[in-house]
């Protein structure tokens, strides 16, 4: 039951001792990671599923098993820190499973706004030996910063050589939103500046000009007299 597999984790370890390299540690392993990502318990999780990497690559279990970790590590993944958490799980993959993780995250953390998630797992991704991977790993990468990037965004984007369908159609959305936002707002020229104060005497010379002008000026009408009383 849910409300006992916290504890469960102890009798585990304790069956891993007993019986290493046999099949009960290796069901223990297999257990373990499945509880470790139902709780989301991310660390726990990348350790064991390395560990039982390392130790059982060849078992029969293994094919099912293996098959659904990338997306299993994936949704674990939430920022840039868990990124680095599960480093010894990426480490142990093989170079399909890693570009596999690492393009889920990528495209997930773009479709949140996670712009450091996302350039993160890109130029982890782009560190492939996989051309086509390491294209769309620059592709996620500039993706990230056309929001907040200048011009030399959008020529990155248009340099880059095709993509898959999925990885062309975000390049070509990010070109666009990256000529639209450098476009818009259009950008004020330098404020003009004050102009410098008068030296104090020239100040009081041209304020002795305009009173002399004020006293000098043509004269103004007198007001209406009141009739005089009968």
């Amino acid at each position: 039951p849910a409300e006992g597999r916290a504890e469960a984790h102890a009798l585990f370890d304790r069956a891993r001792l007993l019986a290493p390299g046999l099949l009960p540690e290796e069901a223990a392993l297999r257990r373990q990671v499945r509880f470790a990502e139902e709780r989301r318990e991310r660390a726990r999780f990348a350790r064991l599923a390395a560990q039982y990497l390392r130790r059982f690559p060849r078992s029969v279990y293994a094919p099912p098993f293996r098959a659904r970790l990338p997306r299993a590590l994936a949704a674990q993944v939430d920022g840039r820190a868990a990124l680095d958490e599960v480093g010894a799980l990426l480490d142990v993959f093989t170079q399909t499973e890693r570009s596999v993780v690492l393009d889920l995250i990528a495209k997930r953390a773009l479709g949140v706004g996670d712009s450091a998630l996302a350039q993160a797992a890109a130029a982890r991704l782009g560190e492939s030996g996989d051309e086509g991977a390491r294209r769309r790993g620059r592709i996620y990468e500039l993706a990230a910063q056309a929001l907040n990037g200048g011009p030399e965004v959008a020529a990155g984007l248009t340099q880059v050589g095709p993509a898959d369908p999925d990885a062309e159609a975000l390049r070509r959305a990010a070109i666009e939103l990256n000529r639209q936002v450098a476009a818009w707002p259009p950008r004020a020229g330098p404020a003009a500046a004050p102009p410098p104060p008068l030296p104090e005497m020239e100040a009081k010379i041209r304020k002795a000009l305009d009173e002399g002008e004020r006293l000098l000026g043509p004269p103004k009408p007198a007001p209406p007299r009141a009739p005089a009383a009968p």
